[in-house]
C-alpha cells in the first residue's frame, strides 16, 4: 500500500481534515497517456515527475516535447545537438553541419575549377595561383601594357607569338622613361640653382642680420649713455636770408648748414608749400628737424618747439613738436606742417630774413647755443 502523506501541523484542524481526504482519493493518470499507473491523488503530482510518458521540452531548446523515456533518443537526432566535423574536427550544430562541409570546412578535398584535380579547399587558392595548368595568369609583360591573360600551361606559347607586341612595348616604355628621366633633370637643375640662390639670400640675410645687430648694440649703448645724463634744452638760432627773393625765384626748401649733436649729422629745413602761386596766396611753411644717415634717431622731440622770431618777444610765433615725435631720415623728416600761412609771415620778415630759433630738449649734460646764416 502507498504511504499517505503527513498532515500541515499549523493547519486548522478542517483544513487539515480535508486534506488527508483528499490526498486518500483513489487517482489515475489521464486515458490518453499509455502509462497505467493508478494511485492516491496526492501522489499524481510525485509520479507525473518520473513518468516515462509525460511530455518534456527538449534540452537543447530545439522546441520539440517529447515523453520522457524517449529523451536520450530525441537527443541523438535533434537539430540543436552540438557535433563534431569528420574532416576538421570544429563543433558545431547537427543543422549546419551538411553546409558546413558542401561549402566551408577547410579540410574537405574539392575538385579544381580549372584542371579538375582534388585538392583540400584550404589549398585551392594556392594550387590556382601557382600550380594549375589552366588558370588564367598575368603575362610578364603586363608592366609595360600587355593586356592578354594566357592560360598556365599556354604562357610559353603566349610569349612566343607576342615577341613582337612586347618589343614594341618595351621600347615605347624605355622613350617614356628617357623623357621622364630628361624632365627629372630638368628638375634637379633648377633645384639646385634655387639652393644655390637660396645660400646665397642666407648669406646676405646672415650679414644683414650680422649688421643689424651691431647697429643695435651701438643703438643701446647710446640709449644707456643718454639715461645717465638728466634732460637739458639744446637750442638752435638760423637766420633764413634774402627769403622772399629766393621764394620768387621758385626756390620752395631753405636747408640750414648741418651739425653734430652726439653722433648724428642734423640740420634744419623750412619748406614752401607747394600750393603757394605767390607771396599773396594762401600757401604755408612747414619747418622741421633731419638728419643725414637715414632711419630713427633715438632722440625724442617730446616739449620740443620752433619759434618765428618777431620784432619784439610778444610778437613771437612759437610752435610744440607733436608728442612722442622723433628725429627722421631726410627723406620722411619730422615737422611741424602748416606751420604759419605766406600771408601771415610779414611781422617776422626783417630784412627779407626770417629769424628761425628750435629748442631740443635731450639728455646730454650741457647746452649747445649755435647760430648759423644761410
Amino acid at each position: 500500500p502507498e504511504p499517505s502523506p503527513q498532515p500541515d501541523p499549523c493547519a486548522p484542524p478542517l483544513i487539515k481534515r480535508a486534506k488527508r481526504q483528499c490526498a486518500s482519493v483513489p487517482a489515475a493518470v489521464p486515458a490518453s497517456s499509455k502509462c497505467d499507473w493508478e494511485g492516491p491523488l496526492g501522489l499524481l503530482d510525485q509520479h507525473l515527475g518520473e513518468c516515462a510518458y509525460a511530455p518534456v521540452p527538449c534540452p537543447e531548446a530545439c522546441g520539440a516535447e517529447v515523453p520522457r523515456g524517449q529523451l536520450q533518443v530525441h537527443c541523438t537526432t535533434c537539430p540543436k545537438r552540438r557535433v563534431k566535423c569528420d574532416h576538421c574536427g570544429c563543433q558545431l550544430l547537427a543543422s549546419t553541419l551538411d553546409k558546413h562541409v558542401a561549402e566551408a570546412c577547410p579540410e574537405v578535398q574539392v575538385d579544381c575549377r580549372g584542371c579538375g584535380e582534388p585538392v583540400v579547399r584550404r589549398a585551392q587558392a594556392e594550387h590556382e595561383g601557382a600550380h594549375c595548368p589552366e588558370h588564367p595568369v598575368d603575362c610578364p609583360y603586363a608592366a609595360q601594357g600587355c593586356p592578354k591573360r594566357p592560360r598556365r600551361s599556354r604562357l610559353k606559347e603566349h610569349l612566343a607569338d607576342s615577341a613582337v607586341l612586347h618589343a614594341v612595348l618595351i621600347s615605347r616604355m624605355l622613350a617614356k622613361s628617357r623623357d621622364e628621366v630628361l624632365e627629372l633633370r630638368e628638375t634637379v637643375c633648377a633645384l639646385e640653382e634655387q639652393s644655390k640662390e637660396l645660400v646665397r639670400e642666407n648669406k646676405e640675410l646672415q650679414g644683414q642680420n650680422k649688421e643689424l645687430a651691431e647697429k643695435s648694440k651701438a643703438l643701446h649703448k647710446q640709449l644707456k649713455d643718454l639715461k645717465k645724463f638728466p634732460p637739458c634744452l639744446i637750442t638752435l638760432e638760423w637766420a633764413v636770408e634774402n627769403f622772399c627773393a629766393t621764394v620768387a625765384d621758385g626756390h620752395k626748401k631753405f636747408c640750414s648748414i648741418k651739425f653734430q649733436l652726439l653722433d648724428y649729422v642734423l640740420y634744419l629745413v623750412v619748406i614752401v608749400n607747394d600750393e603757394m602761386k605767390g607771396m599773396n596766396n594762401e600757401g604755408y611753411l612747414s619747418i622741421g628737424i633731419y638728419h643725414e644717415s637715414g632711419g630713427e634717431v633715438p632722440i625724442f622731440l617730446d616739449g620740443s618747439s620752433v619759434t618765428l622770431q618777431g620784432e619784439t618777444k610778444d610778437s613771437d610765433l612759437t610752435r610744440v613738436f607733436p608728442p612722442d615725435s622723433c628725429i627722421y631720415s631726410k627723406f620722411e623728416g619730422t615737422s611741424i606742417e602748416e606751420y604759419v600761412r605766406i600771408a601771415d609771415l610779414d611781422p617776422y620778415l626783417r630784412d627779407d630774413q626770417l629769424q628761425i630759433v628750435v629748442r631740443v630738449r635731450l639728455h646730454p649734460s650741457i647746452t649747445l647755443c649755435t647760430r648759423w646764416s644761410s
